[in-house]
């Protein structure tokens, strides 16, 4: 009559011990799916910054970059601010309307002594909410 009672128990505690492995699988696993999405944000921010960088260094060269613009969303300057639309089935789409934008892509261009590029690329969740997601700087 022992033997069947440490069964019964020996049981209940493997499964125990199995239900906290598959939580602690299951925890890691959308720990990682989180990552995964910041990562891929991350990285459309930083190929949108450095395409939009690249351009202004063309422009620089030859010689139709103008001096102004702002980095603060709540605050953009037309001109230097573009509203751009990223999903899963098409390629990005640059000059979309604010309502249907995922992206903000700012910059501002100083000169004093070295010209500054600044270009910034904000997560669009709402005109209140903007999500800084990558900012890269050029001197020259």
């Amino acid at each position: 009559m022992r033997a069947c009672g440490y069964a019964l128990i020996e049981s209940l505690l493997a499964s125990v011990i199995l239900a906290t492995g598959l939580l602690v699988a299951v925890s890691v696993f959308c720990v990682s799916s989180a990552a995964s999405f910041h990562n891929r944000q991350r990285t459309i921010a930083l190929t949108l910054a450095r395409e939009k960088m690249e351009e202004l260094r063309h422009s620089t060269a030859s010689g139709t970059l103008q001096v102004g613009g702002s980095i603060d969303p709540l605050h953009a300057v037309p001109g230097y601010r573009e509203f751009i639309r990223i999903d899963a089935t098409n390629p990005p789409s640059v000059g979309v309307s604010p309502s249907q934008a995922t992206h903000l892509r700012l910059w501002e261009i100083r000169r004093a002594g070295l010209q500054t590029l600044t270009t910034a690329v904000f997560e669009w969740r709402s005109p209140r909410t903007p999500v800084e997601l990558a900012r890269i700087s050029s001197a020259w």
